[in-house]
């Protein structure tokens, strides 16, 4: 995973267009059709120190699970999850060893209609996973020892897996292949902000 990887892009009915090379940084957006877009080239590992940052905007939170990045390697084991569940943002690892997931605590419930800005950090030699809502970290866990790794990340829900969706909007994402200092994820969601309106990271 490179420090900043992306394409440039949106959907339409029929699916996602886009291009770009791998120094631009993600900017994407959902049509709300659930609708997902497959990123090749980019890892996920719990091998490695990674952090995603997202802008995203939900229109309901109607149904349970709402998917932002997923690294679904076979039907589990997941080195990386970012998701809204019951309305609440949370990042998970799935290990096989013991078989279970390891989540953040969930943030405050999320506010639907209104841009919000979400980034995972793992840090590999703490074996610690932490959560940020609009600059600010809201908890961490720790993952037990072992690697595991997927080179399948997925932006947005897939409702054939599991029923998971995504219906709103996800303007960017950005990879980085560090363990990002919270100074740097909340300067980046302040600087960002001014592109979207009532973002929350400009209060």
């Amino acid at each position: 995973m490179g420090t900043l990887l992306g394409l440039k892009g949106c959907s339409i009915e029929s699916g996602w267009l886009g291009d770009g090379t791998l120094s631009d940084p993600y900017r994407l957006a959902l049509d709300g059709s659930h609708n997902a877009v497959d990123v090749a080239g980019i890892e996920a590992s719990t091998g490695a120190d990674y952090t995603v940052q997202v802008w995203f905007r939900v229109r309901t939170n109607e149904r349970g699970l709402v998917m932002l990045v997923d690294s679904r390697t076979d039907r589990a084991y997941v080195p990386l999850r970012m998701m809204i569940s019951s309305g609440k943002l949370q990042c998970s690892i799935e290990m096989p060893f013991p078989d279970r997931f390891y989540m953040t605590p969930p943030s405050v419930p999320i506010a639907t209609d209104r841009w919000q800005n979400a980034a995972c950090r793992y840090r590999a030699e703490s074996r610690e996973l932490s959560l940020f809502l609009n600059g600010r970290m809201t908890g961490s866990t720790r993952v037990p020892p072992g690697t595991i790794r997927s080179n399948r990340i997925r932006i947005g829900g897939d409702p054939s897996v599991d029923g998971e969706y995504f219906a709103g909007d996800i303007a960017e994402v950005v990879f980085s292949a560090k363990s990002d200092e919270a100074s740097v994820i909340l300067r980046r969601c302040k600087e960002d902000s001014g592109r979207f309106a009532g973002a929350e990271c400009r209060k």
